[in-house]
């Protein structure tokens, strides 16, 4: 099956398409359970081992089973069967974040990394299929912007904010996202494109799309490097880090301005039109900034807290 199938139609056809793609796997009995719990309690395996394609997993019984299989052999069969729900509650949390799956992205991500998912566990076309899956998810987020000013931290846009710079830690193909994002073909698009460029061209103090971080409610313009969940040694794929070396220039910030300009209409085209004016007196700031972000993403993440935009 052609992976970019299952980019089309509601999040739950979607689903279904990567259980295709997976071979339709089955629940397993109990007594077919092999995978080693990291907790020593294997009750949430059978649990979900159980669970019908269309039922619905718990919260809890995803955190254990990302630590399961971060830290352990991984049975296949096991996982093929799970890994749908953990990519429901996955986009579950990125439509409406700070829910119930939040604890589990936060170790969903990690766990894919170290246990090598997309290279020693899924085939080339499953893995395809997943990442497919994520880029279309992350896409309907962006999308959906209708508005381009936000406060405080618990604003849904940092979902899909951490979730780009995070995917590129996943797989070598962001640039299939991030031209399609780019091309600002929907004004959910151009909105989103204005908001990343804001990041690049105000002080954090200044930024007329986010306001400033604040001891109360948090806030401030997303940072460029964060990534989602708890993953401290890792830096983007080097087939990610040349697309943006290629893309992310002071040139491309102008055209990408402007093309959400030509987008948009009404108050906010008038609205994005001023960032764009702004851009011109901060070509230094934005030249600076683009080499920071690329730099930022192609050193490890422990050191994430230690970086600052160039002076």
């Amino acid at each position: 099956m052609n992976p970019d199938l299952i980019t089309t139609g509601p999040i739950n056809h979607s689903i279904a398409a990567i259980r295709r793609v997976f071979g339709d796997p089955r629940p397993l009995p109990a007594d077919d359970v092999w995978q080693k719990p990291f907790d020593y309690d294997a009750a949430h395996l059978h649990r979900l081992a159980e669970l019908a394609p269309d039922g619905e997993a718990d919260a809890a019984d995803l955190v254990a089973y990302a630590l399961d299989f971060k830290y352990e052999q991984i049975q296949k069969d096991l996982f093929m069967h799970v890994l749908p729900f953990c990519l429901r509650a996955w986009q579950e949390d990125l439509a409406s974040p700070f829910g119930r799956y939040e604890t589990f992205v936060d170790e969903f991500y990690p766990a894919l990394i170290r246990g090598n998912v997309f290279k020693t566990v899924l085939a080339p076309h499953e893995a395809d299929a997943v990442g497919a899956f994520m880029r279309a998810a992350i896409l309907a987020q962006i999308d959906a912007q209708t508005g381009l000013s936000f406060k405080g931290s618990k604003s849904p846009v940092y979902a899909w904010f951490h979730a780009v710079s995070t995917y590129g830690l996943l797989r070598p193909d962001i640039d299939t996202l991030w031209s399609t994002w780019w091309a600002v073909e929907t004004e959910g698009r151009a909105l989103a494109a204005a908001q990343y460029a804001s990041c690049l061209i105000y002080d954090e103090t200044a930024n007329p799309v986010f306001d400033a971080w604040t001891r109360d409610h948090g806030g401030g313009p997303p940072c460029l490097w964060h990534y989602r969940g708890h993953v401290l040694e890792e830096c983007w794929r080097p087939e990610n880090l040349d697309m943006l070396q290629s893309v992310l220039t002071p040139d491309g910030v102008r055209d990408l301005l402007d093309r959400s300009v030509a987008r948009l209409r009404g108050p906010l085209r008038d609205k994005v039109a001023s960032i764009r004016f702004r851009l011109d007196a901060r070509t230094q700031t934005l030249t600076k900034r683009c080499a920071d972000v690329q730099r930022f993403l192609a050193t490890p993440n422990e050191a994430e807290y230690s970086f600052q935009w160039s002076p």
